[in-house]
């Protein structure tokens, strides 16, 4: 899911075994890359390809690196150094995740629809921004 200042940017739902980092490219493509200067992620997007999508659409990735990425050798590159500051108001988007989560429809998604289950998200979004 992909949350603007004001919006929910764009949502869509892939099989749970597939990691996060393989979906990014298909998701970002609907984004409205002339308004973003940065992208939050955790260290499940951290990888190379990830980085450098977010970098050819002139944004900054904020993406910590994994345990076992770390320099070891070597000092770490400017591009290895993310804003900590910026990363840490991500906690608003796993809070809004928490709050989507209290329905237990969701929480164990009980839909076996892709239509169905984004319906009761969008249902549980606008009860989480209290907007019905």
């Amino acid at each position: 899911m992909a949350i603007g200042q004001d919006a929910v940017v764009n949502c869509q739902l892939f099989p749970a075994q597939r990691q996060d980092c393989k979906s990014f490219e298909s998701v970002c493509q609907s984004w409205p890359w002339a308004s973003i200067t940065h992208v939050v992620a955790d260290k499940g997007y951290d990888t190379t390809d990830v980085r450098k999508v977010i970098q050819k659409q002139g944004a900054q990735p904020v993406i910590p690196r994994r345990g076992f990425d770390v320099w070891a050798d070597s000092d770490p590159s400017p591009a290895d150094v993310f804003d900590r500051k910026t990363y840490q108001r991500r906690h608003l988007i796993e809070r809004l995740f928490g709050r989507i989560k209290e329905n237990k429809r969701i929480a164990t998604r009980f839909d076996k629809l892709d239509a169905i289950f984004l319906s009761f998200i969008a249902l549980a979004l606008l009860k989480a921004y209290k907007l019905f």
